[in-house]
């Protein structure tokens, strides 16, 4: 018995020890994006057994795929078949190239033509149309994926930025599900790091005719996140996505707003530049978008068990301090605790 014991004892202390040092499995994807934003060309190199396969969300990424290939003395050609593109003939530790376009007619089934626009010279697209990807990601595997941009470039991703040895953006993908929606936007903007409680935001204001006011921008978004921060303790997202887009046409400063709960969270403000920053401080949009990013309703539940009454006062307090008496964002932010 003592020696079937000491089998079974091992047995687990080999067990623990493979699992603490197992090694994680990172695929790692370059994407480099064509001068005047025309195409992406993606260099996709899988750890281990490539996947089966590699799928994407839209159902017009078919069609701007220009070509593909595997990178191996065969090289020979990839193809979608729909929104699968299968790697029979990609070996261990094996790569692809991949050529999608970022112009011309991509919205046979996206009638919305919402999937790839220009904003001013900026550029928006979703990733639908462009990432082709593991439709799974075991808990030992992830995707790191870096952008190469022309010069005087930059990217506003909903993923995890990590750090690179070369300098150039680089983010973690992590295990969310590939067919949710998320997008990506090029330009010659600067992203902003908004740190609030809880959280640093990326917010990337695209161009605009006329221009946006960043500065004048960037104090709207950190005080609705700032008022959000101070109701839940904190702000729910550690990185998110800020995406603000000029150029709609209303008599408001933010007619529409959404969330994506692809990636790793992001917001979207579409946003009538020509308004002044009181209106948007007076706005409710922000104060109302923030609370819906994903990893917030698992606080919800707890502050209104655990913290009410100290919620509320919390909420009395942020608005007397932001705004005097009681101004639009933080009173917004506390009708979404209150319901109301």
């Amino acid at each position: 018995m003592r020696y079937v014991l000491r089998g079974v004892m091992g047995a687990l202390v080999a067990a623990v020890t493979g699992l603490a040092g197992a090694v994680e499995r990172v695929h790692r994807y370059t994407v480099t994006v064509e001068p005047e934003l025309r195409g992406l060309v993606t260099d996709a190199c899988f750890a281990g057994t490539p996947p089966e396969m590699l799928v994407v969300e839209s159902l017009d990424a078919p069609g701007a795929f220009v070509e593909g290939k595997a990178v191996s003395q065969s090289r020979k050609p990839l193809a979608p078949n729909g929104t699968e593109l299968k790697l029979k003939d990609v070996g261990e530790n094996g790569c692809i190239q991949y050529r999608v376009s970022l112009v011309g007619n991509q919205t046979r089934h996206d009638h919305s033509g919402n999937s790839t626009r220009k904003v001013g010279q900026d550029l928006f697209t979703e990733l639908g149309l462009w990432f082709w990807r593991p439709a799974q990601l075991g808990p030992d595997e992830d995707i790191e994926i870096s952008f190469r941009m022309p010069e005087g470039y930059s990217v506003s991703t909903p993923w995890r930025p990590v750090a690179s040895s070369d300098a150039i953006p680089t983010y973690r993908v992590g295990r969310g599900a590939y067919d949710r929606p998320a997008a990506v936007a090029f330009g010659k903007f600067k992203e902003r790091l908004i740190e609030v409680p809880g959280s640093t935001l990326r917010v990337a204001i695209l161009d605009g005719n006329p221009r946006a006011d960043p500065e004048a921008l960037s104090v709207w978004i950190e005080d609705a996140a700032r008022s959000v921060a101070a109701i839940y303790g904190r702000f729910p997202v550690p990185s998110p996505q800020v995406l603000v887009m000029p150029g709609a046409r209303a008599s408001e400063p933010t007619p529409w707003a959404y969330v994506l709960r692809g990636g790793q969270a992001a917001v979207h403000f579409f946003v009538n530049q020509r308004r002044p920053l009181s209106e948007y401080v007076e706005d409710w949009t922000a104060s109302r978008a923030f609370p819906s990013v994903p990893s917030l309703h698992q606080l919800v539940g707890r502050l209104a068990v655990r913290r009410t009454g100290h919620v509320l006062s919390e909420c009395h307090a942020c608005s007397q301090r932001r705004r005097g008496s009681g101004g639009g964002l933080a009173k917004d932010a506390c009708r979404v605790q209150a319901g109301t």
